[in-house]
């Protein structure tokens, strides 16, 4: 498939107008991280068939406050022309981002069993997920080995559709052996994947490795909520043990309260170099390196 020019002229448009209104505003990067990691589909579904009207209604209220983000806006799957297009994460959850992220369209409506049919499917309210269970206490780091899976065994996902009055609703249901999670929309979970990748500068081989001892930096076993209430004074910075587990991973990334940094093939050691920068706002909460 390619762009269409009516796609492409929209978005240079809604870039234009925007410089309009905020004349001090000289780069077009933060409209287009608005428009990769908030509207991702949305936008693929907008340059592709060049329609989508909701998609430009939105981006012209671009710039927002995170706070006012409405789930309107967070689309998991879209129809538009005959085509259908949706999120990797949907088809296959992996905690690797460029996967999940990947948009994949295909010709088709978007239909239930009932025959009715629907132009999107949306995130379900991100303010209604079930907090499930949490962690044990904090731990002084010991070691630089990474290569540790404390996750809860037997962690499973299901994807739960909910049809109301009006739209589809779509979210991941974790279940484990100490109780489950639900209610974490796709979009979601992707969007905070996406914002806490590509934060460390790691040349993979000759790093500079850190040495113990440790005081500042801690750990916490399982996949879980943070024990915020036994937290160390200050800002503290937290590992979360969890390699190889991907269900694990993508868990705790988008429950995880606080700055974090989801790591790739990254070293720890330049993980935690990069984690101390976001440090210095307690209020924020932990720091975490999952």
């Amino acid at each position: 498939m390619h762009p269409s020019r009516t796609g492409l002229e929209r978005i240079y448009f809604a870039w234009f107008d925007h410089s309009k209104r905020i004349p001090e505003e000289k780069s077009i990067l933060p409209l287009l991280l608005y428009l990769n990691r908030e509207m991702i589909l949305q936008t693929a579904e907008a340059i592709f068939t060049g329609t989508a009207k909701h998609f430009w209604e939105q981006v012209g209220e671009f710039p927002f406050e995170p706070w006012r983000q409405s789930v309107k806006k967070r689309v998991a799957v879209s129809s538009t022309q005959g085509l259908c297009f949706y999120l990797g994460a949907l088809a296959r959850l992996t905690d690797q981002p460029g996967d999940a992220a990947r948009i994949h369209v295909v010709p088709g409506t978007i239909e239930i069993k009932s025959g009715r049919r629907y132009q999107c499917v949306r995130d379900v309210d991100p303010g209604q997920i079930s907090r499930g269970y949490g962690t044990e206490t904090y731990t002084v780091l010991e070691t630089l080995e990474s290569n540790i899976d404390t996750s809860t065994p037997g962690l499973s996902v299901d994807l739960i559709l909910q049809e109301t009055v009006k739209e589809l609703l779509v979210s991941f249901r974790f279940t484990s052996s100490k109780g489950d999670f639900s209610r974490i929309g796709p979009c979601k979970m992707v969007e905070a994947m996406i914002g806490s990748t590509g934060l460390v500068h790691c040349p993979r081989t000759g790093c500079q490795k850190l040495h113990a001892p440790y005081e500042s930096i801690y750990t916490i076993d399982g996949e879980g909520n943070l024990p915020l209430e036994t937290a160390p004074v200050g800002q503290p910075l937290v590992i979360r043990r969890l390699c190889g587990n991907g269900l694990a991973r993508c868990l705790c990334c988008v429950t995880t309260w606080g700055p974090r940094i989801f790591r790739a093939d990254e070293c720890l050691s330049c993980s935690i170099k990069a984690a101390w920068k976001l440090t210095g706002h307690p209020a924020q909460g932990p720091v975490s390196i999952i």
